[in-house]
Formats: structure tokens, C-alpha cells, sequence
């Protein structure tokens, strides 16, 4: 269905398994990459961590408990095999971004930081901080290796390979989607700034969740309205330099990472008020009590580029009962570019006549 409830959008539309396998993937063997085993000791992550293993501009909402750090380092201590690290080595520099492994090494930073007392059955080292074992101990755990796995790009094509290597890579019980994705290589001024907008009372009023999604969908609907809006061009009604949602929002975000767009924020600001003003919360429905998320961008766009805010509700009434408005029952690769560019279109010209 094109309506789909928040917490279970696919911001990339409503798009067949087969759509969504083949439109925008990446064809990974025409990269040109290399990868070598390293192997580096506890005490070598803890002593380069944040100089030359450089975590990503994010953390996952869930962190590990203090039970599973310890299980870590229990781990460690008992010579039980622990899975690689993944880092990509950055050119020119001698420094790794950490694409899968943040929670590990952070733990054995904590740990021989004196940061937490071990939570295992073990009464050797039950309730024990590292400052707390024996010499024999401290000295197992400085001189554990844990194996890493280290990514390098030949033939660079940018923070476009970075995306495409952190989703592929990411081995997280729960994989990173698009948006977690580019708040880890892309965080800067324009996220901050989007997340911020994120709060606003009656933006929450016409998606209809009173907090935040806890993996930023409804931060990454606001980058897709911003994006269109920028690149849409009134005199053809196309939106330029689009060719699919996901990688037209990797590329936008990250030419923009440090932008705020304080003109499109207050503007955005406004046409909200003014949206729940008169048309009332959750407005963006058809025939069912789910938000369609196709048809609030559409007209979100049209909106902003409206001067006169008087006439939205009668506008809207004339639209959804219009012709045009059947645009909406197409349920097929909804972001495509011609289906995207046809209701810029329709939306547009019935708000801005």
C-alpha cells in the first residue's frame, strides 16, 4: 500500500521487492577496491581510538548494557573468538572510519578505562574493573589481538563508495537504513538543522506521532521535501538532478552536510501552521486512517512555493476531487522520475495557478 504508518515507512516509496532490488543498486564490481587483514591488541584500539580510528558522526539509539559489555571482555579474557572490526582507511591520512565494531572497541576503551565492573558468573572476575585484576590478567587483555578487516578504495569516487559500503558492510543485528546511514558519513550543520526542524509542534501534528522516529524516518521525509523543493524547477516542473529517491538524497545531503537552509526552515514553519489551521492534523489520508507519504510531499512542496496561504483548504478540496488527483491510485514505483516529476506537477499547478 502507498499509505504506510511512520514507524513502518520505506521513505523510498511503495516500490515492488523487484523494484526496490534493482532500481538504484549499486553496481559494486566495477568498484575498485582492496581489503587486508590487521590485526591490532586491545591495548593498540584503546590507545588509537578517536585518532586514528575515528568513529562515525552518530550513535545507534540502542547501546550495549553493561551485561554484554561484559560479556565482551569476558570473552577476551576466556580466548573466546571474537568477529573482525571493519574499518575503511581514509587516503592520504592514517586514520579508519570504524564501519562495523563501534560498540567493541568503545567497550575496551571503557573497560580499561576502569569504566565498569564485569557482570559474569565468574567469581575470579565477578564486580572487577581492570584496575581490580591481576597482573597476569591486565596483561592477557593488553596483549589480546582482535582481528580487523581494513577497506581501501582504488579508484575513488567518494563519500558515494562510503555510502554504499557502510550499508553493505554494516553487520549490525539491525541493519543501518538510508537515513542512519547518512547521518553516520554526512552528520554536519544541514541534519542538525533538519532534526531540529523535526520538533516543530505542527509539523508533528500532520505526520501524527507526537516523538520522534527512533531511526530518524521522519527526519529523512523532511530532507526529501527540502530536497525536491530546492531542485524543482517552476518554469518545466521537473525536478532537476533526480534520477531515484535514495541516491538524489545521498547526493543532496552530502553537497549540503554544512547548510542550514534558514529560508526554507521558516518558510516550512509557516506553511505547517497554516496547514494544520485549516485543514486540521493529519490532513495527508486517502480513504484510510494512515498518512500517505507521496501525497504530503507533493503538496508540501506546491505550498512552499505559494505566496497567498488563505486558500488551502478550498484548494485542497478542489484538488481532491479533481481529475489529476488519480495521479495518487497509482501504486507502482512511486519514485520514479516520471512519476515523481508527474505529481510535482499536479500539485504544484492546482496550488499555484
Amino acid at each position: 500500500m502507498i499509505e504506510e504508518e511512520l514507524n513502518e515507512l520505506d521513505i523510498n516509496g511503495d516500490m515492488t521487492d523487484e523494484e526496490k532490488s534493482t532500481d538504484e543498486d549499486v553496481d559494486i564490481i566495477e568498484n575498485e577496491v582492496i581489503s587486508y587483514v590487521g590485526n591490532y591488541s586491545l591495548r593498540e584500539y584503546y590507545e588509537k581510538f578517536n585518532s586514528n580510528f575515528i568513529k562515525p558522526h552518530f550513535q545507534r539509539n540502542e547501546v550495549w548494557t553493561i551485561q554484554t559489555k561484559s560479556k565482551l571482555i569476558e570473552s577476551f579474557l576466556a580466548s573466546y573468538p571474537v568477529p573482525p572490526v571493519i574499518l575503511y582507511k581514509q587516503k592520504g591520512v592514517e586514520q579508519y572510519w570504524i564501519i562495523d565494531g563501534l560498540q567493541r572497541i568503545s567497550t575496551i576503551k571503557e573497560y580499561l578505562e576502569n569504566g565498569f565492573g564485569l557482570i559474569i558468573k565468574n567469581e575470579q572476575y565477578r564486580g572487577k574493573k581492570f584496575k581490580d585484576l591481576s597482573t597476569n590478567a591486565q596483561d592477557k587483555l593488553n596483549n589480546t589481538f582482535l582481528n580487523c578487516i581494513i577497506v581501501r578504495e582504488i579508484s575513488p569516487k567518494g563519500d558515494v563508495f562510503l555510502y554504499n559500503l557502510f550499508e553493505r558492510l554494516n553487520t549490525g543485528s539491525t541493519a543501518l537504513n538510508a537515513m542512519e546511514v547518512r547521518r553516520a558519513i554526512s552528520y554536519g550543520e544541514l541534519i542538525k538543522s533538519l532534526e531540529k526542524l523535526n520538533k516543530n509542534i505542527f509539523w508533528r501534528k500532520i505526520i501524527g506521532k507526537e516523538e520522534a522516529d527512533n531511526r530518524f524516518l521522519d527526519v529523512e521525509l523532511l530532507l526529501r521535501i527540502l530536497a525536491i523543493y530546492i531542485n524543482f524547477d517552476t518554469s518545466t516542473k521537473e525536478v532537476n538532478n533526480y534520477t531515484g529517491m535514495k541516491s538524489f538524497l545521498n547526493l543532496f545531503t552530502n553537497n549540503n552536510k554544512d547548510r542550514t537552509f534558514e529560508e526554507f526552515n521558516k518558510k516550512f514553519e509557516i506553511t505547517c501552521q497554516k496547514i494544520v489551521e485549516q485543514l486540521g492534523a493529519f490532513p495527508f489520508t486517502l480513504n484510510s486512517k494512515k498518512i500517505n507519504y507521496i501525497l504530503l510531499d507533493s503538496v508540501m512542496n506546491a505550498l512552499l512555493y505559494k505566496q497567498d496561504l488563505s486558500d488551502i483548504k478550498q484548494r485542497y478540496y478542489n484538488y481532491k476531487n479533481s481529475v489529476s488527483f488519480k495521479i495518487y491510485d497509482d501504486k507502482s514505483g512511486t519514485t520514479s522520475k516520471v512519476k515523481v516529476n508527474a505529481r510535482m506537477k499536479s500539485a504544484f499547478e492546482a496550488f499555484n495557478d
